[in-house]
Parts: structure tokens; C-alpha cells; sequence
């Protein structure tokens, strides 16, 4: 499974679509996106040329609104619609007769977000974490590519696993209250419109029966610990909005085997009080 249809994602920074076209793979499926070098909109497409399976990527924006294969000159409308044959002249049979898949695309927040589905899709501000949409907020961006399946990612970034993994990560030791053992929860938020994750209980040190005590911390990093002062917990405390608050969205590419995209989304907020 290579991710969910129906939804919106992050495609590609607005501004690496220009003059010639790009390739992106998502959920498995290769897509080209270009630009109408005259309004400036971009669209998308599937990237395989139905003749003879050419990169449309590869190919060139001869004409305003269309996108020529780099093999036999097919061009393709921003719908999709094959409007002619280069190889052929004015008048190939074959124009009107073909139509490529498109994919509903919108450029927002710096972003190129698309519709992977195959329904109507939804309007893409329901679609989005409401600190991306919110215009007072500031957008920034990160994307990286990871050798690895979404599923296993995502069902992996929990809050279980600190305690032991990155007992020994400096940023930890220095920086944050020290934790034994937590438990996590996600609650819905107060507009109902997604979950956030929380820590319900925890504790900084524990015994277990017939063990012992585990306090989990590096005993030669204690003085340096001690050296930065107290640091508050990870669940933080409340911080006032005295400047314009930021988010940064980060994307992360998965990629398996040949290298098919699937794509998810991480929104987190600063400077927002709690």
C-alpha cells in the first residue's frame, strides 16, 4: 500500500516548476508537472505518453497551455486532450481521439499541493491542518527522502520509544527533564478538526520488582546536565504570542525498491500559546 487516494498532498516547492517541466512520484504513480508559460498555472499529468511510453517530463512547452512528447511531438492540453501530432502535420486523424490522465493541482503557501485521487476533489483548505491555511502564519518548509515504506515511518514516531533509544542523545541529557517512563495518548483538538499527541503520565525515575531501580541517564553526563540548570518537560509550558507565530511543514518522501514515492506530512507549530 502505497498511501491514501483521497486526500491533498505536498507535491513540490512552487518554485522549482519554471519553464520546463518536472517529475515527481507519488503513491506510486509518475507525474509530470508544467506551467502555462502565460498565466502561470501550473497542471499535472500523467508522465507516460500513451504512443509509446515516452517521458512526457522529458519533453518540451512548444505552444502556450500544452506539453509535446520528446519523442513524436504528441502535445497534450492543459485538460489532458491530445490537440496534435508534430511528426504528422495540421492534420493527424489521430488528435481528439486520445486524452492523458490529469490530476487537480493548486498552488498555495509556497507549495504545489495535488489531488492524487479520482473523485471531485475536496477543497484543499479542508483538507489542510489549519496552521498552514491560517494567512498569519508564517510557512516554512523542509522535505527529506527516506529509504523506507510510509507505514512502518509513520506507526514508529511515537513518544514510547525515547526513553531508551535516545537515553544517550545529547540534545536529550542537556536540554529535557529526563523521563523513565511515559505514557501517550492523542486527544482531539478544541476545534475538532484533528489529534494531537500528549503525554498523560510519566515519571523521572521507577523501581521495578525484583530489579531494581532504571533511571535511564548516562551517569557521566549528569554533571553537564546539571552545568545547563533545570530544562522544563517535553510537553513544554505556555508560551506567549509576542511575534508572528511560525510553522514549518515537513514532508517526507518514502521510497522502496524502484523507487515508488509515497509521501506524508508533519505540521508543527511554534509560537502559539497552549
Amino acid at each position: 500500500m502505497l498511501g491514501y487516494r483521497n486526500y491533498w498532498y505536498p507535491a513540490i516547492p512552487a518554485g522549482k516548476v519554471g519553464e520546463n517541466p518536472q517529475h515527481i512520484k507519488l503513491l506510486g504513480d509518475d507525474v509530470v508537472l508544467f506551467r502555462d508559460l502565460t498565466s502561470r498555472t501550473t497542471y499535472a499529468m500523467a508522465d507516460s505518453c500513451p504512443h509509446r511510453n515516452a517521458s512526457l517530463s522529458e519533453g518540451n512547452i512548444f505552444f502556450p497551455g500544452t506539453l509535446s512528447c520528446p519523442y513524436h511531438g504528441w502535445t497534450f492540453d492543459t485538460e489532458g486532450n491530445l490537440v496534435a501530432v508534430l511528426t504528422e502535420g495540421p492534420d493527424c486523424p489521430m488528435v481528439g481521439k486520445v486524452r492523458q490522465r490529469t490530476y487537480p493541482v493548486r498552488e498555495f503557501r509556497g507549495f504545489i499541493w495535488i489531488w492524487m485521487g479520482d473523485g471531485e476533489p475536496v477543497p484543499l483548505e479542508e483538507d489542510l491542518p489549519p496552521e498552514i491555511s491560517d494567512p498569519a502564519n508564517t510557512l516554512f518548509s523542509t522535505i527529506e527522502i527516506w529509504n523506507a515504506n510510509w507505514r512502518p515511518v509513520t506507526e514508529n514516531t511515537d513518544g514510547y520509544h525515547a526513553p531508551i533509544l535516545h537515553y544517550n542523545a545529547m540534545p536529550r541529557v542537556l536540554f529535557m527533564s529526563w523521563v523513565a517512563w511515559r505514557r501517550t495518548t492523542y486527544v482531539e483538538t478544541d476545534n475538532k478538526l484533528g489529534l494531537t499527541f500528549v503525554e498523560i503520565d510519566g515519571e523521572d525515575k521507577t523501581h521495578y520488582p525484583g530489579l531494581g531501580g532504571c533511571r535511564n541517564i548516562p551517569p557521566g553526563k549528569c554533571s553537564r546536565k546539571n552545568c545547563f540548570g533545570p530544562r522544563p518537560r517535553a510537553a513544554g509550558r505556555s508560551i506567549c504570542r509576542t511575534a508572528r507565530p511560525a510553522v514549518l511543514l515537513k514532508t517526507y518522501i518514502c521510497r522502496v525498491g524502484g523507487g515508488c514515492g509515497s509521501v506524508f506530512t508533519r505540521c508543527l507549530s511554534y509560537g502559539r500559546c497552549r
